[in-house]
């Protein structure tokens, strides 16, 4: 009977032990998170960050550190404890989301190997030749450089003439899973909202879709007759928020009394404030309707880039 009752009392002291050693484990568990020191950065708390100027959403930890440029970029950057400031990244990671124009008049692939040579070429490495990818489910372009620090680019094509370059950087597997993640969660909004033409009734051969333009831009292109009244149509210009700042009317160059396409040309100026708030534009066609019948009504809406001094 001694002998059980000491077994009980010693087993009751174990566990009292126990409980002692894991409130001492969870104690300093979150001391070290209160410290600032990482405690699990695999599993931060997400959410999702939208970009009206460049039109996409990504889902980010929510201690990542966002700095955008209007029109142009968005950073996230994410750094751990041992990172010394304003310094290369060596702890932690980076993804840049930013806007890729090219030239329509070559492929995309061209027009990124053009930039690989003439931007990044004279500052960086190429330790991965440019290739198609697919990894994330969306048809892209990618190749690796080593510019203060290991980047992967993959381009992803919006329409012509505009895609995005999605790159990252992370000091390790933990921050690299992070990036990835980041990436996989990338949607374009509105992709199809955006094009180059209304089939078989008007398409626009200059500007360049999503080209960076000064006042007056010069707009060619073609449209079936029934889309003029007189030989002629208007085009509007609006800002990003939709305010018109310039007008003009496209002449026919041909007789447009035809269900055939005619070649149109105008002369488009227009006048911005100084302290614009983003480049982004949009050339609105707009089919000449002089029945006023609204199902007679349409246009082709056409983004592009102001440029600004």
């Amino acid at each position: 009977m001694k002998k059980s009752t000491k077994t009980i009392i010693w087993l009751f002291i174990t566990l009292i032990l126990m409980f002692i050693v894991f409130f001492l484990i969870i104690d300093s568990i979150e001391e070290r998170s209160e410290n600032g020191e990482p405690v699990d950065t695999s599993k931060p708390a997400w959410t999702e960050y939208e970009s009206e100027d460049l039109e996409f959403s990504i889902s980010h930890p929510d201690d990542a550190d966002i700095e955008a440029t209007e029109g142009k970029r968005v950073a996230f950057q994410l750094l751990g404890p041992n990172q010394e400031p304003a310094t290369e990244i060596y702890d932690g990671m980076r993804v840049v989301i930013s806007s890729f124009s090219h030239d329509q008049n070559i492929s995309l692939k061209e027009s990124i190997e053009n930039n690989i040579s003439e931007n990044v070429l004279p500052v960086a490495e190429i330790l991965e030749d440019l290739k198609v990818d697919n990894e994330y489910d969306k048809a892209s372009y990618s190749y690796v450089v080593d510019t203060l620090g290991i980047f992967h680019h993959y381009i992803i094509p919006v329409y012509p003439g505009l895609a995005f370059d999605v790159s990252y950087f992370a000091s390790d597997d933990q921050y690299e899973e992070i990036a990835r993640k980041m990436i996989a969660s990338f949607t374009i909004e509105n992709e199809e909202k955006f094009s180059t033409e209304i089939e078989d009734l008007i398409e626009v051969s200059k500007p360049q879709l999503a080209q960076s333009v000064s006042s007056p831009i010069e707009i060619s292109g073609r449209a079936r007759g029934t889309w003029f009244f007189e030989g002629d149509f208007s085009i509007v210009l609006t800002d990003w928020n939709g305010r018109i700042i310039g007008e003009a009317i496209a002449q026919s160059e041909d007789d447009w009394m035809t269900e055939d396409f005619v070649n149109f040309n105008a002369n488009l100026e227009y006048e911005i404030d100084e302290e614009i708030y983003s480049p982004k534009a949009t050339i609105i066609f707009q089919k000449d309707n002089p029945s006023g019948l609204p199902e007679h009504d349409n246009a082709l809406e056409y983004p592009i880039y102001l440029q600004i001094d």
